[in-house]
C-alpha cells in the first residue's frame, strides 16, 4: 500500500516535536504498522498474521477469536478480518458464512445440527455422526473445520467415504485450484477467499507419547538420550529439557509421529467434497481419533507454513514449529522416522518499494532447543 504522504509529515512533525515515534495511522493494515522516529525516519512492523481487525466504525482493535452466540441463536467470532458467523443448532444449511470485502461464502452440512459447545475459539457439534464430532474454530481471517472420528467402528460410516458439503457465495466463482485446495473470486478475477487442500491424521504420536512418557513429567518435558561411541544417542536416560510448547492439540493438527495424508478437494457446481484416504480411515494401523480437516479462509497479504520431507504440511500452524533435521533417536519429538523441517514465511513489500531501507530485523523467537541433536530448534512465528 502506498504511504498517505500527508498523514506521514504530520506524524513525522509530530515525532520530532515530542520526541517520541507516533504512529501513520493512514497506513495502518491488519498485519502492518508504519511509525514516524523523531530522527526523521520511519519504521514499518509487519507481522506473518493479521493481529488486528477494523471495526465497523473504523477503528482498529486486537484479533479476538472468542466465539459468542448472538440473539438469533447464531455463533460469531468477536473480531476477525473477516466475519466469520457459525450455526447455532438446526438445520446445517448455513454451517458457515464468512464476509468479507462485500462477499459472503456459506458452506452447509448435509444434515441437522446439535447446540455447540463454546470453548474459547472453538464450537464443537457432537455427534453429527455416530461418534464423531464436528469441531468449528475461528481464525483471524477464516476458520478450520475438523471431524473428530473417534473409533474403528465410527469410521465404517458410509458418509465418511466422500464428505459432501454445500458450497456457494455472492458474487463468487468458486472453482479448484493447482493446490488441490479452492478459490473463490468476485468479478473482477480477484481472489477473496481461499482453501488448501484438506488433511486427515490419525493419533499415532499421541499414543506414542503416552507409551514413553516419564512418571510426573509431561512428554513436552521428557526428552532421552546417551552417547554411544559412534556419536548416535539412544533413549536410555531421561534428559530434561525445555517445553517445546509448539506439539499441537490433536485436533488442531498433525503432530509427531501421527500417521497423515493430504486430501484435494473437489468442486462441482455448489458442492465440496473431501474423500478420506481409505488405507488411514480403514487401516489396522490407525490410532484413533481420527481427524479430517478441509480449513477455509479470507485472502491475506502475508501467510506462513512449515514443510517437512516426509511430505507433511502446517499451513498457518498455530504456536511453534521446529526447524533443521530431526533424526530417528529424538523421542516422541521425532517420532521413529528422520526428517527434516523448513518454514516460510511471507510478507508484502509494496509499500517500501523505492524506499531507502536502512536496517531490516526479523524476529523469531526460539522457544526450546535440543542441544544434544544440535540441529533442531522450535520457533514461534515471525
Amino acid at each position: 500500500m502506498a504511504f498517505d504522504r500527508t498523514a506521514e509529515s504530520q506524524a513525522s512533525t509530530l515525532a520530532a516535536k515530542t520526541g517520541e515515534r507516533v504512529a501513520v495511522d493512514a497506513a495502518t493494515t491488519d498485519s502492518s504498522q508504519v511509525f514516524a522516529n523523531p530522527d526523521g525516519t520511519f519504521t514499518q512492523e509487519s507481522n506473518a498474521a493479521p493481529v488486528r481487525a477494523q471495526k465497523d466504525d473504523g477503528t482498529w482493535a486486537p484479533i479476538d477469536t472468542t466465539l459468542v452466540r448472538k440473539a438469533d441463536g447464531s455463533v460469531r467470532a468477536k473480531n476477525t478480518t473477516a466475519g466469520l458467523t457459525f450455526s447455532g443448532a438446526g438445520s446445517g444449511a448455513a454451517l458457515v458464512t464468512l464476509e468479507d470485502k462485500g462477499h459472503e461464502l456459506k458452506l452447509g452440512w448435509p444434515t441437522a445440527l446439535p447446540e455447540p459447545s463454546l470453548d474459547g475459539a472453538t464450537a464443537t457439534y457432537a455427534g453429527v455422526l455416530p461418534d464423531v464430532d464436528l469441531q468449528l474454530t475461528a481464525l483471524s481471517s477464516g476458520y478450520t473445520s475438523v471431524l473428530a472420528v473417534k473409533t474403528a467402528e465410527a469410521a465404517k460410516n458410509p458418509a465418511l467415504t466422500t464428505i459432501r458439503m454445500a458450497v456457494s457465495g455472492s458474487g463468487l466463482d468458486i472453482a479448484p485450484n493447482a493446490d488441490g485446495g479452492f478459490v473463490a473470486r468476485d468479478g473482477n478475477g480477484s481472489p477473496v477467499f481461499e482453501s488448501p487442500a484438506g488433511r486427515m491424521w490419525d493419533s499415532a504420536g499421541d499414543s506414542t507419547a503416552t507409551a514413553t512418557a516419564t512418571p510426573g513429567v509431561t512428554t513436552q518435558l521428557a526428552r532421552t538420550a546417551t552417547a554411544e561411541a559412534d556419536g548416535e544417542p539412544q533413549a536410555t536416560q531421561t534428559v530434561p529439557l525445555p517445553a517445546a510448547g509448539g506439539e499441537p492439540a490433536p485436533s488442531e493438527a498433525p503432530g509427531s509421529g501421527d500417521a497423515a495424508a493430504e486430501l484435494p478437494l473437489k468442486v462441482t457446481g455448489t458442492a465440496l467434497e473431501i474423500t478420506p484416504d481409505p488405507a488411514l480411515l480403514h487401516g489396522d494401523d490407525t490410532v484413533f481419533p481420527l481427524y479430517i480437516d478441509p480449513p477455509t479462509k479470507g485472502i491475506a497479504l502475508c501467510d506462513w507454513t512449515a514443510l517437512a520431507s516426509n511430505g507433511t504440511k502446517y499451513w498457518e500452524f498455530d504456536g511453534d514449529k521446529g526447524v533443521g533435521h530431526c533424526s530417528n533417536y529424538a523421542g516422541y519429538l521425532c517420532a521413529s522416522t528422520p526428517y527434516t523441517q523448513r518454514m516460510y514465511f511471507e510478507y508484502p513489500l509494496s509499500s517500501i518499494h523505492g524506499k531507502k531501507v536502512r536496517v531490516t530485523t526479523v524476529e523469531a523467537p526460539c522457544t526450546a532447543a535440543i542441544f544434544w541433536v544440535g540441529s533442531w530448534v522450535a520457533t514461534g512465528k515471525i
